[in-house]
């Protein structure tokens, strides 16, 4: 995603950072957007985690693709909007 800042830190930080550079931060997911999860948030670790938005579906679940997520270098899963950040 070219987009994204090169310097933004650690995950958590991403929301603050991405606004600070003019994106949009918010919480509703689209399709292309960053889900910035704070420390602790679905699986997070303590510097947060981030993965982009590959679908919102018709139930309110979004379907990301992330990497260092549970030891694997690619995952995809379903999961609960709730919470998590979304940058545009």
């Amino acid at each position: 995603m070219s987009w994204v800042g090169n310097n933004w830190g650690n995950a958590s930080g991403w929301g603050a950072s991405a606004a600070a550079a003019g994106r949009v931060v918010d919480a509703t997911p689209a399709a292309g957007a960053v889900a910035v999860f704070a420390p602790g948030l679905d699986g997070a670790g303590e510097l947060g985690h981030v993965a982009v938005v590959d679908s919102v579906n018709s139930d309110g679940t979004i379907t990301i693709s992330e990497g260092n997520y549970a030891g694997l270098a690619y995952h995809v899963r379903t999961i609960s909007a709730a919470g998590i950040q979304f940058v545009h």
